[in-house]
């Protein structure tokens, strides 16, 4: 036979259960679009809190998990030296340098006299003409041919050696017995005395070439510098490395180079 109540509680059982079903979707659907947006990062000035919760089973309230993770963000100079110089190898470099090399004159040129008064009348003020000799000097020069020096030295020295450190000593070896009093000092002071007027040549000989007294001071200075910087500074980071080290050193040869200036009365 048939069953008529059973077929009108069966229709309205689907009835019910659709009705069940046409109530919950959208409940889910706003708990999931309230999950998405609350499992995303709220950025709170340098912080970042991240939260989240779990839809339970249908009809259950929402599971909260407490998942909440802190993170300052700093601001890291090497990291963002390594990003732009990924982008722009040699751009960064020379900019880099450039800048302190400029520094390295300003701090020269501050620290050469006293504040108020020099000699005869009120100091004057940095002489912006030297400054940008030397900025042109890191940018154009010193960036670039360090640059080439560095990978040729890579090559040359590890090729030959496969110990780190007598890789090391001999880096530093060649660097400050054969690169600087042979290359790296004379090209500086010739390159100085002849956007300044004067005469390269005879500059460089007297005071860049061989053994002389910034050579010697170059060795006290850079000797263990080097060695950092060969032993432990990751390649991609020598070259600002060495720029950071070099405030202090370059100011010294500003300092020289303009007492060589002042003695030939240019």
């Amino acid at each position: 036979g048939s069953y008529p109540g059973k077929e009108t509680k069966t229709a309205e059982g689907r009835g019910r259960g659709t009705m069940r079903e046409m109530a919950v979707v959208p409940r889910a659907g706003l708990l999931e679009a309230r999950s998405r947006s609350l499992s995303r990062p709220a950025r709170l000035g340098g912080f970042s809190a991240v939260s989240s919760c779990s839809q339970g089973r249908e009809g259950e309230a929402p599971r909260w998990r407490n998942r909440r993770v802190v993170r300052a963000s700093a601001f890291d100079p090497f990291v963002a030296y390594a990003k732009a110089a990924e982008a722009a190898p040699m751009l960064t470099r020379s900019a880099t340098c450039g800048v302190l090399f400029a520094v390295s004159d300003a701090v020269a040129q501050l620290g050469a006299a006293p504040r108020g008064f020099d000699g005869d009348g009120p100091r004057r003020g940095l002489d912006w003409a030297r400054l940008g000799r030397y900025s042109l000097f890191g940018s154009l020069v010193n960036a670039p041919i360090f640059t080439a020096y560095y990978s040729l030295l890579d090559n040359l020295v590890d090729g030959f050696v496969g110990v780190a450190g007598v890789s090391t000593v001999l880096k530093v070896l060649v660097d400050q017995l054969l690169w600087t009093p042979f290359v790296y000092l004379p090209l500086f002071f010739s390159v100085m005395a002849q956007w300044e007027g004067r005469d390269a040549l005879r500059e460089a000989k007297e005071r860049g070439w061989g053994i002389t007294p910034v050579l010697v001071a170059n060795w006290k200075f850079w000797f263990p510098v080097l060695t950092i910087t060969f032993g432990l500074v990751p390649k991609d980071l020598r070259i600002p490395f060495n720029n950071v080290c070099a405030i202090v050193w370059t100011a010294y040869l500003s300092q020289v180079q303009s007492q060589s200036l002042k003695s030939s009365g240019a």
